[in-house]
């Protein structure tokens, strides 16, 4: 029961960065809901710290849209601000398993980190029953394979129990029923020029790091593995 931690929890007195949001969704998972109805498609979120989906919901004019989340207080505070949309503290594994087939998109950011993996596995099954034949489930979550940042996003959050590579997650993505021909990660890894690469190659060299001091660097991965899964 992560209930108890919010009031210590990392991002709990962050500012909402709106702009910054709406360039990460509109770059990432603009092309994958561009064509639904956004009059009549039923979008679901499930465990965001921050309400902004719902604010890039609400300016690209889809109408119907419910959150659940752990925290009551930020609960609250989004229903006031989002009067249209619907905003539930309650068990979204319970809320799931009585609505099957239901939903024509279903966002998690950064929340799968949080849970054990019976948890989730529990969870993805969930999810494809959710959703609708040939809709599609949208994930961002932090990268096991990111360099430095994979240990840091595993340990500098107390609610962090474990964290994914994209070969991890379609490990129970496959095993819950999702077909690998309709998965697509995106951000898996970024390559870079020249400078970048010198500037990184110093910077691990001054932390002595000798296995990423070499010039055979063919990628480096980014902080967040970010999903588009078809049903």
């Amino acid at each position: 029961n992560f209930t108890d931690y919010y009031k210590n929890h990392k991002y709990s007195e962050h500012k909402v960065d709106y702009k910054g949001s709406y360039v990460f969704y509109d770059k990432n998972f603009w092309n994958a809901i561009k064509d639904y109805d956004k009059k009549n498609s039923l979008i679901l979120e499930i465990g965001s710290w921050q309400w902004t989906f719902a604010y890039y919901c609400k300016e690209l004019w889809f109408k119907n849209y419910i959150w659940f989340d752990l925290d009551p207080v930020i609960i609250n505070q989004t229903q006031k601000q989002y009067k249209d949309y619907c905003f539930y503290n309650l068990d979204v594994f319970d809320h799931l398993q009585k609505n099957k087939n239901k939903y024509d998109i279903i966002l998690i950011s950064h929340v799968f980190e949080h849970f054990s993996l019976d948890e989730w596995i529990k969870l993805a099954s969930l999810i494809f029953q959710s959703l609708k034949k040939w809709w599609v489930w949208l994930n961002s979550m932090p990268n096991a394979s990111a360099p430095y940042q994979s240990w840091y996003t595993r340990y500098n959050d107390i609610t962090h129990k474990i964290i994914y590579t994209d070969n991890s997650f379609n490990q129970i993505l496959l095993s819950t029923w999702f077909n690998k021909r309709l998965i697509v990660h995106k951000n898996e890894y970024i390559w870079y020029g020249f400078f970048k690469r010198t500037i990184f190659i110093i910077w691990s060299l001054f932390n002595k790091i000798i296995w990423a001091s070499v010039w055979y660097l063919p990628k480096i991965y980014t902080s967040s593995i970010i999903s588009i899964i078809k049903k």
